[in-house]
């Protein structure tokens, strides 16, 4: 056709395939080195989440990659894949993932990083609590208004009865052992 478009697609897809090809070339050459997880994980952090299916789909699967980081004792680097995870694997993937990694940062006495994991597993119950004040209140809320403070720190359960997040969580985490 006169306009060039049919080039332009041709061009297009030969650098899909080269990127590819380059892709799956470097991950060849850092799969021989101990850091293999570790560098799939920075790549993850700084690609854009619609990219990561082509990532995986070449670097493995994230779970297998999570649990491979765990394995070795690096659980920050786990904790880069719970995104990752929950994006490709689902939010029970997610969930169970999240658990396993809560439990080997408490039985290595890694504290900091049970917190922050407790606070990523209880970031979405923040935000729908969140949400739900801000729809009923009708005007949102203010930065430090006691009733935010509130939200951020405490939920009502389906019985009705006021809760820790946090403590919710642990309470959860400790019930997975049994």
């Amino acid at each position: 056709n006169g306009n060039g478009n049919g080039n332009d697609t041709a061009r297009r897809d030969e650098d899909k395939k080269n990127a590819s090809v380059c892709l799956s070339d470097t991950l060849a050459l850092v799969r021989h080195f101990a850091q293999y997880v570790d560098v799939v994980a920075a790549v993850a952090r700084k690609t854009d989440a619609a990219f990561w299916p082509v990532l995986f789909r070449e670097a493995g699967d994230p779970l297998e990659l999570l649990q491979c980081a765990m394995h070795n004792g690096r659980l920050r680097v786990a904790g880069c894949y719970l995104l990752v995870v929950d994006a490709l694997c689902g939010p029970e993937a997610l969930e169970k993932a999240t658990a396993d990694l809560v439990m080997e940062a408490l039985v290595t006495n890694e504290y900091v990083l049970v917190g922050e994991l407790c606070r990523f597993a209880a970031r979405p119950a923040v935000e729908a609590a969140a949400k739900s004040l801000k729809r009923n209140s009708g005007n949102g809320f203010k930065h430090g208004d006691k009733t935010t403070s509130a939200v951020s720190s405490t939920a009502t359960n389906q019985a009705g009865e006021t809760t820790s997040y946090i403590g919710g969580l642990l309470r959860w985490v400790v019930g997975r052992e049994t």
